[in-house]
């Protein structure tokens, strides 16, 4: 995969803001964008002005997962031997960074594991869990039936998102 080439590239920093703030964050791009537990990820990368590339020579440590380019313009690069649930939450994650870091695209970047901190990975993944799995729904859904099965094909994550979802929920 070569090196894509940002004019006016940034270094991405955490917001340093709380669970609570992200998740909140998280629910209202999902609302404005009429996002809705199960739907397309496609979709919203593409109301978002985004694409979605996967690519078969993928480095875990050199890979750039999210480019964010000088016009604001992003493409998210998946490696093709993943799992569509899994590939969810990594849309899902990557567009936490499109938005939480970049400030929906205003500051062109380049993700990959080497300019990442915990803090920007962890903001990323309260991002993506709220948004794919949004509290109120997902505390419904629990109370409904809180089998681990049931709830992954409601919110159309891997039951190991569902299992980390039920075990941090109460940290929101």
């Amino acid at each position: 995969m070569g090196r894509t080439k940002i004019k006016n590239n940034t270094d991405p920093t955490p917001t340093n803001l709380k669970k609570t703030a992200v998740a909140n964050l998280a629910q209202m791009v999902a609302e404005k964008l009429s996002f809705r537990p199960g739907d397309s990820m496609y979709d919203v990368v593409k109301k978002l002005g985004g694409r979605i590339s996967y690519v078969d020579d993928w480095d875990p440590l050199e890979g750039e997962s999210l480019i964010i380019e000088d016009d604001g313009k992003f493409v998210i690069n998946i490696p093709r031997f993943t799992s569509p649930l899994r590939d969810r939450f990594t849309i899902a994650h990557e567009l936490g960074h499109y938005i939480l870091h970049s400030m929906f695209g205003e500051k062109p970047m380049v993700f990959n594991r080497k300019k990442k901190t915990d803090k920007l990975e962890w903001e990323a993944n309260w991002f993506a869990a709220s948004f794919l799995m949004p509290q109120d729904k997902f505390m419904e859904e629990m109370r409904r039936d809180q089998d681990d099965l049931h709830l992954a094909s409601v919110f159309d994550v891997s039951v190991s998102a569902i299992q980390t979802r039920k075990q941090t929920i109460n940290e929101y």
